[in-house]
């Protein structure tokens, strides 16, 4: 039994092995094809793209969405390769696979490069760049450099793509990739061109078909003529200029492209044109148009024939699809049959039992809710009678404040100390605020636990109102307060503080004023309560105000405390605004 489980353990490991090398095969034959049939390479790393989504490996699942990235990037399907992009580098992240993110993160450069958004590709590109550095990637590095400066030169930055190209030529170097490195020198050659500096340029541009003839690209090589042919157009060297059109158009007749003879041919038009040969001119212009509606045909071709293999390609998916689910809603049924019959028999015999049970559960239920009725019915009464009691404490309260506010009333007649009479009066104002808190508890239907903030601060500026204005000085009062509830202990504190700041504006503020104001008001965010009192008097320059609010100011200071809270008192010559924040 032992060597029975090893064998099937060593071939599961053999299969295992034998299918993740699969996988690497086609990866790197998807590679390989994308340089020159995308069709192809799209074939096979869908294929490799359907082996690895049954594979455990998640590094070897990260490079083949990569892949997949990668060669939509390169048919112009950018959104595609970004989510292909973004799935590989979330599976690489989970594994802390550096280099493996530095390639997610430059090739989402690439994406975002190439839909014009220039912020999130530098981002990514940097990002890239830092993790390449890390591992001392060299190819990664080169690559972001060359990313950043393309971006730049798009930008017109031209300087700092000179300095982002340099970087990356220096790495490229460095690995020997010279076809990169001519890559780079025609992309310098472009910007000293776009500069006019045409000596640099033509430099730049013969250093980088030293490089392509070496290794015999001649597709890059005819860019190069057709380049330098242009620099030398604007410098109004036509011979010069005609010489490297010829040889450019000699090598697109050679390769047999339509887009190379085209803009051969459109060269040759531009350089005769700025010559003065228009009989010249106008044949290579016919020549130019001539090709250019060839390519548009070889391209409708090319697109007819793509969607003709990918409808063919989904009719037989379809086709296998359809043959499959109908294989297996066959056996479903007959599986679904015999099952069925089972299961009626056992519910049949589970009915009869179920149904005796439920008539004695049925009884039981009714005699339960009947005492469940006749409990919350005693709840009821029971919570009605604590509302009317609660009422009641708070009437009484609200009754023996209103008591001590008298008896400070009839101590009040029988001083005739001004300060006494001054303190007794602020203390009642304080015991009346505090019964008017007990008042709006017992006359409201709602919560017993919480204030209305609207109606209590109202009843507090009548109140103030009442004792501080006459017929010959009214203050007109604006009342701004929305409606809202807080609990007692926030409440007390806050109609203390109303009362102190509004009662001490009635006094001090508006002496001399024409036409006094007051503004009282209140916010909520459901996190913060803001209370607000505005006056138009005088501001806290009077003596008077500073001398009598001093004591008011530090029950202020308390209250504010015992909110855990803040207050502001701003004083300018149309008045003073105090305010006060607390959490809720």
């Amino acid at each position: 039994m032992r060597i029975y489980l090893l064998f099937s353990f060593f071939l599961w490991c053999c299969n295992v092995t034998c299918q993740e090398s699969r996988i690497n095969k086609l990866v790197s034959k998807a590679n390989e094809l994308s340089r020159f049939d995308l069709l192809k390479a799209e074939e096979v790393i869908d294929s490799a793209l359907r082996l690895s989504n049954t594979s455990k490996n998640d590094t070897l699942r990260a490079k083949v969405l990569l892949e997949k990235g990668r060669i939509e990037n390169y048919r112009g399907s950018y959104k595609s390769s970004l989510k292909y992009a973004l799935r590989a580098r979330k599976l690489f992240h989970s594994h802390n696979h550096t280099q493996g993110l530095a390639a997610s993160f430059l090739l989402m450069g690439h994406d975002y490069s190439a839909i014009g958004k220039y912020d999130k590709s530098h981002d990514d590109y940097v990002k890239a760049l830092h993790l390449a550095k890390k591992i001392n990637a060299k190819k990664t590095i080169a690559e972001a450099y060359n990313g950043l400066g393309n971006d730049a030169y798009d930008k017109k930055d031209f300087e700092t793509a000179l300095g982002y190209y340099n970087q990356s030529k220096a790495y490229f170097n460095q690995l020997k990739a010279y076809l990169n490195v001519a890559d780079i020198d025609n992309n310098i050659a472009n910007i000293y061109s776009e500069e006019n500096k045409y000596e640099k340029a033509k430099k730049a541009y013969r250093e980088a078909l030293k490089t392509y003839i070496s290794e015999k690209n001649k597709n890059s090589e005819l860019y190069i003529y057709y380049n330098l042919a242009e620099v030398l157009r604007k410098e109004k060297l036509y011979d010069s200029s005609l010489y490297y059109l010829n040889l450019c158009l000699d090598l697109s007749l050679k390769s047999g492209s339509f887009s190379n003879i085209q803009f051969s041919y459109d060269g040759l038009k531009q350089t005769h044109q700025k010559m003065g040969n228009f009989e010249k001119a106008l044949h290579f212009s016919e020549l130019s148009h001539a090709y250019e509606d060839s390519i548009i045909s070889d391209e409708n071709d090319q697109y007819i024939a793509q969607l003709e293999v990918e409808y063919q390609k989904k009719i037989d998916q379809r086709t296998i699809a359809n043959q499959s689910r109908k294989i297996e809603t066959q056996t479903r049924q007959t599986y679904a049959a015999f099952i069925g019959m089972g299961i009626l028999i056992v519910l049949l015999i589970l009915f009869f039992f179920y149904n005796r049970r439920v008539r004695i559960l049925n009884r039981r239920l009714a005699l339960s809710n009947h005492r469940i009725r006749l409990k919350n019915s005693q709840i009821d009464k029971a919570l009605h009678e604590r509302e009317v009691l609660l009422k009641e404490v708070h009437h009484r309260v609200k009754n023996s404040l209103q008591i001590i506010s008298s008896l400070l009333n009839l101590q009040e007649l029988q001083l005739t100390d001004p300060n006494a009479i001054k303190a007794l009066q602020e203390s009642k104002s304080r015991i009346q605020s505090i019964a008017l808190m007990h008042q709006n508890l017992y006359q409201q239907d709602a919560d017993l636990g919480k204030v209305n903030i609207q109606s209590y601060l109202r009843d507090i500026l009548e109140l103030q109102e009442k004792a501080f204005s006459s017929p010959e000085k009214r203050v007109h009062c604006i009342f701004k307060v929305i409606p809202s509830e807080l609990d007692i202990d926030r409440s007390v504190p806050l109609g203390l503080i109303a009362s102190e700041v509004i009662n001490n504006a009635f006094k001090h503020a508006f002496t001399n004023i024409e036409q006094p104001q007051l503004i009282v008001r209140t916010t909520n965010d459901r996190k913060h309560f803001m209370l607000e009192v505005i006056d138009n008097g005088l501001g806290l320059q009077s003596a008077s105000s500073a001398k009598g609010n001093s004591l008011g100011l530090e029950i202020v200071e308390a209250l504010t405390q015992q909110l855990e809270g803040s207050f502001v008192l701003e004083s300018r010559e149309e008045g003073t605004t105090f305010r006060l924040e607390f959490p809720v």
